[in-house]
């Protein structure tokens, strides 16, 4: 985060060294598990650090060159450097006219769910360390942006995927981004007081046990009434007990 001095204190981590062909690069995941990790040190350096990078995501989140409603983008450039088509990308995280410096070079212009649930848990532990309402303020936001955009009345609930850059909402759904959710919210109905976040939380744990539920009830039924595999929604079972563990971290080191 300290890599281009030149170009505003208001600033993100690069998330890649140069060699890995990505510029400067910063992708909101990497800099939400940033701040928790900087919080996890328990020192004065990280504390600031942590702060100065949830500072960044919420002038990202204002300042977006073209949305107002909360959303977060896939990534940012935060310096200069000249494409691989021969075009310059001159600005840092904050351009000339003050927008956030969205990642478009490598279309990192969509929004994830996941992405999203990760700055928000990132910002809640913020507002629970500091007591600095802006950032619980900025978690609110990414939590209401979530369930306008990603809440799905189809028949396995939950949360779907986000939307491309061009805004359009993407039609399949993550139990990972769904593990995500079941955090991000359960701290919101703490930090808030609020417990329509309790709600939404219990929709997207509903959602991630489902499919659990479903192979539980595949074992005991005759291999003609088994439901196909392909009617089961995607899941990766170590990606989420490696979540829930991740997650479980969190909450001991807010």
């Amino acid at each position: 985060m300290d890599a281009y001095p030149d170009h505003g204190r208001i600033r993100l981590a690069q998330s890649y060294t140069d060699q890995a062909g990505l510029f400067s690069t910063a992708f909101t995941y990497d800099n939400a598990l940033a701040i928790l990790a900087h919080l996890a040190a328990r020192t004065a350096d990280g504390r600031a650090r942590a702060v100065a990078l949830g500072d960044a995501l919420l002038y990202a989140q204002a300042h977006d060159p073209a949305y107002d409603d909360g959303r977060l983008r896939q990534a940012y450039n935060v310096g200069p450097y000249t494409f691989y088509d021969g075009s310059r990308q001159p600005d840092g995280f904050v351009r000339a006219d003050g927008t956030a410096n969205v990642g478009t070079q490598f279309g990192f212009t969509g929004t994830a769910v996941g992405d999203m649930a990760w700055a928000g848990i990132a910002l809640s532990a913020l507002a629970h360390r500091t007591g600095t309402r802006r950032f619980l303020a900025g978690a609110v936001r990414i939590g209401e942006w979530i369930e306008r955009t990603g809440r799905t009345d189809e028949p396995l609930g939950g949360y779907k995927f986000g939307v491309n850059g061009a805004g359009e909402k993407l039609p399949f759904t993550s139990t990972e981004h769904n593990t995500d959710l079941v955090c991000l919210f359960g701290r919101l109905a703490r930090l808030t007081g609020d417990r329509v976040w309790l709600e939404r939380r219990a929709r997207a744990e509903a959602f991630v046990k489902r499919p659990q539920e479903t192979v539980r009830l595949r074992g005991h039924l005759p291999a003609s009434r088994r439901p196909a595999r392909a009617a089961l929604p995607h899941s990766a079972p170590s990606t989420v007990a490696e979540t829930g563990q991740l997650l479980a971290y969190v909450l001991r080191a807010r």
